[in-house]
């Protein structure tokens, strides 16, 4: 029968055709195309400072065992510290204004030597030059507004973690600035140093963490930011004051406060409707002298 021949024939071209089909072209990196890393090592109890040429835009950290904030008052500074000691190393990314993408390789020192890095915004050896952010009102402006925006009482019971309670209080606008009061107890007898304050926008339902899901806020004005230490017992007021800035239902406003080489840090979430319910700045009134601090 000829269909033997045939089928032989068709098996051979089939057995010929597999290598071709399976090879697909593989491409492989070179070293030219690998953008160079900076090698930086930061500890708990000091905080690194790195100052960048233009504006920071976005910050990716490579895991939670280190921490990092860009500036409240300048827009091209980002600080970093260690979240825990000894932590294997890991990486941070960095985008400037210009696009240019900044790449760390970050480790665990104990005393780190290298405390303020210029990455390029010098006036000269010494001198980074930093870029202040606009201000949308005068400096007795925002000292009036907060002072008011702290004269009510913190709403709600708040968050507490190892005796560090945070709560916040009325929101308030001015048509262009958010104004934020927070309120904070150290209800232990150890004193608690503020290292800072984080703002930031993030998904209610997080599936994992992925710098999509945070969007930082940074405040152009805090009001108390000298105050920077809980005593036992002790409370801090101060009030952030952020651009105005809106956000959708699915996400919350989180205030993370952190303490200076401790491992204790609070997270307060706020809910969409309770920014957008935020009330117009009040008019001076006598209720003035009798603040939220003292009923907190």
């Amino acid at each position: 029968m000829t269909y033997r021949p045939l089928l032989s024939l068709l098996l051979l071209l089939a057995a010929l055709a597999r290598p071709a089909l399976s090879q697909q072209p593989v491409l492989s990196f070179e070293s030219r195309q690998a953008v160079a890393a900076y090698r930086l090592g930061v500890g708990q109890q000091k905080t690194t400072h790195l100052v960048f040429p233009y504006a920071v835009t976005y910050v990716d950290l490579g895991s939670r065992d280190i921490i990092a904030a860009r500036a409240e008052s300048a827009t091209n500074i980002v600080k970093v510290k260690a979240n825990r000691a000894g932590f294997p190393e890991t990486n941070m990314t960095v985008l400037a204004a210009d696009g240019k993408l900044y790449s760390f390789l970050v480790h665990y020192e104990r005393n780190p030597r290298l405390l303020t890095l210029d990455l390029g915004a010098g006036a000269g050896p010494g001198a980074p030059r930093v870029q202040l952010r606009n201000q949308p009102a005068t400096q007795p402006q925002l000292e009036r507004a907060a002072r008011l925006a702290l004269a009510r009482a913190p709403r709600g019971r708040g968050r507490t973690r190892q005796d560090i309670q945070l709560r916040a209080g009325e929101l308030y606008t001015d048509g262009q600035s958010f104004f934020l009061p927070l309120h904070a107890r150290n209800n232990s007898r150890v004193p608690f140093d503020v290292d800072f304050v984080r703002l930031y926008l993030q998904d209610r339902r997080r599936v994992r963490r992925t710098a999509e899901q945070q969007r930082s806020l940074q405040p152009y004005y805090v009001y108390n930011a000298s105050q920077i230490q809980l005593p036992g017992g002790g409370k801090l007021s101060q009030v952030h004051v952020l651009r105005k800035f809106t956000f959708p239902p699915s996400q919350q406003l989180m205030v993370e406060l952190f303490e200076k080489g401790g491992g204790r840090h609070v997270t307060l979430p706020l809910s969409h409707r309770r920014v957008l319910r935020a009330r117009p700045v009040p008019a001076e009134t006598p209720e003035l002298a009798s603040t939220a601090e003292g009923r907190l």
